[in-house]
């Protein structure tokens, strides 16, 4: 199983596929209109950035794995702090 592919939509509260399927509906009786629409927006946002932040911090770690970088000493805790970020955003 897996998550739905493709960027999202916002129509309102709603947020919707690439086919025009809802998948989420921002509601919740204390938020007023325009905070349900902004969180829609958010949900859109974040979703819709997630898989290029991945391949930016892929290719910020395999930038710094080449060779002629190995002798700056911030490498090692770039390295690590790019594994955990990866390992944040994949989950």
């Amino acid at each position: 199983m897996s998550h739905t592919k493709g960027k999202l939509t916002v129509k309102g509260r709603g947020v919707y596929d690439k086919n025009n399927f809802q998948i989420a509906y921002t509601y919740a009786p204390q938020l007023s209109t325009s905070n349900a629409v902004l969180n829609a927006e958010r949900i859109k946002y974040c979703w819709n950035t997630h898989d290029e932040l991945v391949e930016a911090l892929d290719a910020v770690r395999t930038y710094l794995n080449q060779p002629q970088y190995s002798s700056y000493g911030n490498t090692e805790i770039i390295e690590l702090v790019s594994k955990a970020l990866l390992a944040k955003v994949k989950a």
